[in-house]
């Protein structure tokens, strides 16, 4: 959620101002003269939104012309050495900058032991910080809790969360900051508790009826989870994440025409989802049109470029039309390709490969043999293989 902080500040009118502003005096060739807070933010919006390192390594160099000493330059030319995997180059720019006790220091120097794998001790270095933080020790907390967020460190997060609705337990961050965290442990029905403040306090907020609907389809109570979808549709028809869950919730009720219909409307408004086309896919699957199936999952393949974190999972679902069309061969092949994307951490593991091994062999040999060979943990080509032989 700290990233939607960043991209709703992105589209607020103050930004967009200063955005105007840089640009507009880039574009005359006149002198830039900003702040660095301001120009570290340009930076970010680049990196972030327009996935451009060039404009975004421009304007931090002018924040550095012209500040050397400020703090966010030199924070954000530090993460993007440690987004690089220059762990030390990044520490170097941290003990360069003047104000060791500035927040951001702290922020950064916990997020480099956290990357390597020193959790625990980065907890217990912001909870010492937190102790000297005299003013807005509520953002304090609450950012220091997304630090581990951002690693999937939820316990370490909790730490944090749990001191913060102590000190807080009414503000409305905190309470977004426990559903978050409790939704990523699957604890939805703790969830659903910080969810529903949220709605009393503000019915016509959008995020927490998607949080809602997520935190039900975990309950598998799809009937809720549904009303939850069109609630936040009734807020904003045309919210993509509403849409995503009502037409996730469609599937998991059966119900793969309307599902495919949500399906075909996210894919025109946003082309470039890899995700829709492989969901749409599986629904076109399950309505048997199997032709129409297997040209999505292709162009779910292309949009991917083989670094998706849901490669496997497209791989895998390309095996299981293939499967179907008793194309055995090709379909193994797309196995490998999924067992490969899950050892490099882009799907969900060995299980669901097994899992879609099976389908093909129903459809290409003895299915009794492939499901006791799955049982012996076999290597997913080895089970059809021995389904075959």
């Amino acid at each position: 959620m700290r990233l939607d902080d960043d991209l709703k500040y992105f589209e607020s009118q103050e930004f967009k101002d200063i955005l105007a502003k840089y640009e507009g005096a880039k574009k005359e060739g006149s002198p830039i003269y900003m702040d660095a807070d301001e120009l570290t933010d340009v930076a970010e919006y680049y990196a972030m939104v327009q996935n451009d390192e060039e404009l975004a390594g421009e304007a931090i160099d002018l924040a550095l012309q012209l500040h050397p000493d400020a703090v966010d330059p030199l924070i954000f030319q530090a993460r993007q050495y440690m987004l690089q995997g220059d762990t030390e180059a990044a520490r170097q720019a941290c003990d360069s900058i003047p104000d060791q006790q500035h927040r951001e220091v702290y922020f950064m120097r916990a997020e480099l032991m956290v990357r390597d794998g020193k959790g625990d001790e980065a907890r217990a270095y912001l909870l010492n910080c937190s102790e000297e933080i005299t003013e807005d020790l509520d953002y304090f907390l609450y950012d220091s809790a997304y630090i581990f967020i951002d690693y999937h460190d939820n316990a370490n997060a909790r730490a944090f969360a749990e001191e913060l609705e102590r000190i807080a337990p009414n503000w409305f961050k905190a309470w977004e900051l426990m559903a978050d965290i409790c939704l990523a442990e699957e604890k939805n029905k703790e969830a659903l508790c910080y969810i529903e403040k949220m709605l009393d306090k503000d019915p016509f907020y959008l995020a927490a009826w998607n949080w809602r609907t997520e935190a039900y389809c975990g309950m598998v109570d799809y009937t809720k989870a549904y009303e939850s979808t069109e609630y936040a549709l009734a807020v904003d028809p045309q919210n993509e994440r509403a849409l995503e869950l009502k037409a996730w919730v469609l599937m998991r009720q059966e119900n793969p025409e309307k599902a495919h219909k949500l399906y075909e409307q996210l894919r025109q408004m946003n082309p470039e989802s890899e995700m829709h086309c492989l969901y749409d896919s599986y629904c076109l699957f399950d309505l048997q049109r199997f032709d129409e199936s297997l040209q999505l999952i292709k162009k779910a393949e292309k949009l991917a470029g083989g670094v998706s974190q849901e490669q496997a999972a497209i791989y895998e679902h390309h095996a299981h039309i293939l499967s179907e069309q008793s194309q055995v061969e090709e379909a193994l092949n797309y196995i490998d390709l999924a067992e490969e994307a899950n050892e490099v951490g882009r799907g969900a593991g060995q299980v669901s490969a097994a899992v879609v091994s099976v389908f093909a062999v129903l459809r290409a040999g003895d299915g009794r043999v492939a499901c006791e060979a799955v049982h012996q943990q076999l290597p997913v080509r080895d089970v059809y293989r021995r389904a075959l032989s």
